[in-house]
Formats: structure tokens, sequence, C-alpha cells
């Protein structure tokens, strides 16, 4: 139903507007555009207006004829051309009224009215501000309608031309009557008929009265309001006004039904419903449809109230179901505009700077090409001198786990020696530790790191040993979390503080004493560990007895392999402590 709309609102606009034009709709689409292709400046906005026709009414392409109309109001606004203009302005705003986008619409006419305002075109602008003032009801702002419609009353009245006037007053009674005033409404309506009665213009004769009898039912006046409803089903019955009939017959229904002859009112019920069918009226039709449901609802029909029920709710009409986007084909040909404009200017920046861009590619791949190879060599160099480095902590790592395992191996075998002769039992069990040492120490001299867990497990085998060669002089206890067991940490690190304690700590002290080996993390992602006795050193010493191997080697290990992300403390108060903090890995 909207497309229909929309192409006799172009037939209404352009058939009598381009009548005496040289473009007329009898020309072929080639036509047109051939003209297109060869006009300027006020032709041009002509035949884009002629080409919008085509395609809104022959074509019924829409989208492309929305496009030539925007197109031909730009071209209009750019060469000042004002009735190219106005014309523009004002079929976009009947679109739009028809598509129910009445801010848009408004907007559109407003912009027709400012240049009418400016060209002294009187007679136009009252025309224009009377068809701003319906797009206002029809938005149901009545404020701004009887601001309007005032307007128009005072312009018309210079202009002298009663027909302006008869329609003004008319707009001005239905802007009062949507504001609830009533008899402000009947004031200007009663204007509107007599001038309307005066020039014989019968069709308005009509619309007053179907309008006095709205307003009267309105005020509970219904005998008055039945008797300007028939006056109206005269004149519209006498001049075959059909848009009239089919909504004074709906009228003069309700009067009937307020006045209780359900026969006359589905009479005329059913003949409003018969004129809106066969002119698709869809606003007029569903009326009906709930008109007639309550009618057959208060004669206790209610197979005939269901149907009329129905047929309202299932209702849908082309005009509710199409959707043309107008306000998106409208945006995307600003869109549209905007990337062609673009495209232009980059066109154009492009060959201004054709010449310099290629300079600049130039040297921009001399220098890549420069950089690219003193990076190449720069690269090679570092991962040489890294490559030099690895080696050189590898090399060192072994030398230092080479001092460290003989030297623990040399006290092992030791001790069996002197055990073997006068306790097999424990040489034995020295034997099979020391089994499971040098086993340890095969697997993991090639590993840079182990778990701490295999480490405590290896120190126990070490501290049986040494339980055995010192007996009840020997205490240990190994305090380390679960949480901590999986921690990695380099091998054979705890073992040379574990026999410093020993050695250089508790063999000084008859009675003996206690290694205690712990681990916490204190600070997230830093470990501790401790090993610490209650021995003594010789007085005098500022570290332990001994070669100083086993403390030196795991200062020299960590920090090889932690690059100084450690610590190494010694404390010596009330025996000997050493503190390790390392980065906790897993």
């Amino acid at each position: 139903m909207k497309t229909k709309l929309l192409m006799m609102c172009f037939l209404m606009i352009y058939l009598p507007s381009f009548g005496e034009s040289s473009f007329r709709f009898s020309y072929k689409i080639n036509c047109i555009d051939d003209i297109l292709k060869t006009s300027a400046n006020e032709e041009k906005v002509d035949a884009l207006m002629q080409m919008a026709a085509f395609y809104m009414t022959e074509s019924g392409d829409t989208q492309k004829g929305i496009a030539y109309l925007l197109e031909a109001r730009d071209l209009a606004a750019e060469i000042n051309y004002t009735d190219g203009l106005l014309k523009s302005y004002e079929s976009l705003g009947d679109i739009y009224l028809i598509s129910e986008n009445y801010s848009t619409a408004l907007d559109y006419f407003n912009r027709k009215a400012d240049v009418l305002k400016i060209t002294d075109r009187k007679k136009e602008y009252a025309e224009t501000l009377i068809k701003m003032t319906d797009l206002s009801l029809n938005s149901k702002n009545f404020d701004q309608a009887v601001s309007l419609a005032d307007k128009a009353v005072e312009l018309t009245k210079e202009t002298g031309s009663d027909d302006l006037l008869t329609r003004a007053y008319y707009f001005l009674s239905l802007a009062y009557r949507g504001k609830f005033e009533y008899q402000k409404a009947l004031e200007y309506n009663q204007k509107s008929l007599d001038l309307a009665l005066e020039r014989e213009d019968n069709w308005f004769v009509g619309n007053c009265f179907n309008a006095i009898g709205d307003l009267n039912e309105m005020m509970g006046n219904y005998d008055i309001a039945f008797e300007n409803y028939k006056k109206a089903a005269v004149v519209y019955e006498e001049y075959n006004v059909i848009a009239g009939l089919s909504v004074v017959y709906f009228n003069l229904a309700s009067m009937y039904k307020v006045n209780g002859d359900y026969k006359k009112a589905l009479e005329y019920m059913n003949r409003s419903l018969k004129i809106s069918i066969d002119y698709k009226n869809d606003w007029m039709i569903k009326e009906n449809y709930m008109g007639l449901y309550g009618l057959y609802n208060l004669l206790k029909d209610f197979k005939n109230a269901n149907k009329y029920y129905m047929l309202y709710n299932s209702f849908s009409s082309d005009k509710d179901s199409v959707h043309i986007p107008l306000s998106k084909i409208e945006i995307d040909y600003e869109i549209q505009k905007k990337d062609i404009e673009k495209e232009l200017l980059y066109l154009k920046l492009k060959q201004e700077k054709n010449i310099r861009y290629i300079y600049a590619g130039i040297f921009a791949f001399i220098l890549a090409a420069t950089y690219f190879m003193f990076y190449r060599k720069l690269k090679q160099k570092k991962i040489n001198e890294l490559k030099l480095d690895e080696k050189r902590v590898r090399a060192e790592l072994s030398s230092l786990e080479s001092k460290i395992n003989p030297h623990f191996l040399f006290n092992a075998i030791s001790s069996i020696t002197e055990l073997i002769n006068f306790d097999p039992d424990s040489a034995k069990k020295m034997l099979q530790n020391i089994s499971g040492l040098l086993r340890y120490t095969l697997r993991t001299s090639k590993n840079e790191f182990v778990q701490l867990e295999e480490e405590i497990l290896m120190i126990r085998k070490y501290l049986e040993i040494e339980k055995i060669r010192f007996g009840k002089r020997l205490e240990y206890v190994i305090d380390i979390p679960d949480t901590l067991s999986n921690m990695l940490i380099p091998p054979l690190l705890i073992q040379p503080l574990a026999e410093n304690s020993i050695k250089h700590g508790l063999s000084n002290r008859l009675e003996g004493g206690i290694v205690k080996i712990s681990a916490y993390e204190k600070i997230p992602g830093k470990v501790t560990i401790i090993v610490e006795d209650n021995g003594v050193s010789k007085e005098g010493d500022s570290k332990p007895e001994g070669n100083g191997i086993g403390l030196s080697s795991v200062k020299e290990r960590l920090h090889l392999v932690y690059n100084g992300d450690h610590s190494f403390k010694i404390e010596k108060e009330n025996g000997f402590k050493v503190i390790i903090s390392i980065p906790k890995k897993i």
C-alpha cells in the first residue's frame, strides 16, 4: 500500500508541475539518462527530478528514486536554484509524510517554509504552514499545531485567499480539538464552514459538518452531533466524496448505537466497511472491524463478534508490512556522497605527491636494507657471544661439580673402611646408601636442575651414612613442606652445606649436635633454604674449618645459575647457619 501511495504522491507532484517541461514521463529511461549526461545546472536539476519520478512511479525502485531526489536537492542548493530546491524539499517531505516519519517530514517542510519566507512567496508560505500544521497534528504536537495554524491564518488574510483561509481555520479547529478546547475548536470550525458555504466548496462543507459532529459528540451533545453527521453524509453522497463517506457512515453508526438502534448501526457500519475495503483505507477497515465486534457483542451474536475480533487481530495491511527505510536511504546517500568526495580528494593528493612518494620509497628501501644488514651482523655477534657464555658457564658448573663429587666420595669410602671390620651390618647399610648416592650423582650429573624432593632424598641417604659414623652424637631434622617438593634446584646444592655442618661444626663437640634442614616460601615466588647446626668452629675463625670448597662452590654455583637473583647469608650465633634465597622454579 505504501508503494502505491508513494507513486500517487509523485504523480500528483510532478505531472502538474512539469506539464510544460520538455521532459515527460512518456520518454524512455535511456532518453532521460542521456539528458542527464548532457545537461547542467537548472536543467540537470529538472532532469534529476524527472528521473526520480520515473523510478518511483514506473520502475517502482524507491531507493534509486530517492537517491536522485537527494542529488537534485544538493545540486539545487549548490547553484541557488530556488524552484528546484523547493520542489525537492516538498517531494521529500511528502514521501516521509506518507511513510509516517513525521519529524523528518516536518523538517523538510520547515526548510521549504524558510526559503519561501525569504523569497516573500506568501501564498506558498501559507500553504506550507497549513501542511506543517497537519504534520504536527499527526505527531500529536497540538501546541505546535496551534502556533503554525495561527501563522497561516494571519498570512492568508494578507494574501486575500479565501480558499487558504478556509483550510487554515479548519486546521486551527483541529489543533484546538487536540488540546480539548472544544469551544474554540467549534468557533474556528464554524468560520471555516461559513467560508466553504460561501465559496460552494462542497468537500470542505462536508468536512466541517463532520468535524462539528465530532466535537459535539465529545462534549456529549449527541443530538447535535447526529444532525451534523447527517448533513455531512448528504453533502458527501451528493458530490460522491468517497473518503468522507467511509468516515461519516462510521460516525452515524456510532450515533445509532448510542440511540440503541443496533440494526441501523450495523447497516451504516457495513457501508463504511465496504467503502474502506473497496478503496483500501486500512485505518478505517480496522476501525470498522472493532466497531462490528462491539455491536455484535451488544446483540449477543458472539459468533459474528468473534469473527470480527479475529479479523481485527489478524489484519495486516500493506502499509504495516511494507517497510521502506527512507532514513537509511538518505544516510546511505550521504555516506556515498562523502565517500566520493574523499576518493576525489585522495586522487588529487596522490597525483600531487606521487614523485615524493617514489623518492621516499627509494630512501626507505635503502635505509631498510642498510638496517637489515647491520641488524643481522649485530644479531649474529650477540648469538656468538651468548653461545660462548653458555659454554663457559657449563664448563664452570661441571668443574665445580667435579670438585664436589670426589670430595664427598673420599669421605664416604673412608667411613666404610673404618666400619667394615667391627660393624659389618652398618658398613653394609652405608654401602647401600652410597650406592644410591652414586646412582643419583650419575643420573643428575648432566641435569642443570633436579626436584627438591629428589635432593632431600639424597640428603637423607647422606645423613644416614654420617649418623652411622657418629652414632648418637648426630641428630638431624628435615622440615620441607609438600608445596615445595616439586620445585627445581641445582643438583648437589644442599649436600655440601650439610657436610660442612657435620665436619666443621658438630665434629668438634664431644656431645655432638643437631643438623636442621628447612625451607619455606614467605614471599611468593621466593624460596628460602636453611641449613643450620648447633656446633662450634675453632676460636678466632671467621669461617668454618676446612678447605673452603663446600661453601665457596655453593656460592659460585648460585651466582652462575641465578645471575644475582639470589642471596647467600651466613649467621654464627649459637651454631652455624647458612641461609639461601632463590627464585621458585617449577
